[in-house]
């Protein structure tokens, strides 16, 4: 296997790394926001 272009990185492998990537960390904001509402209301 040779990676001809280091700057080249298909949309199709971009999209199976990047949308977990964002999924974990909307996921990772709720789960802080909410305990921080959890620790204000205790």
């Amino acid at each position: 296997m040779k990676t001809a272009g280091l700057g080249f990185f298909p949309a199709e492998i971009a999209e199976i790394f990047v949308k977990p990537i964002n999924k974990s960390f909307m996921l990772y904001a709720e789960f802080k926001k909410a305990k921080s509402l959890f620790n204000f209301e205790n």
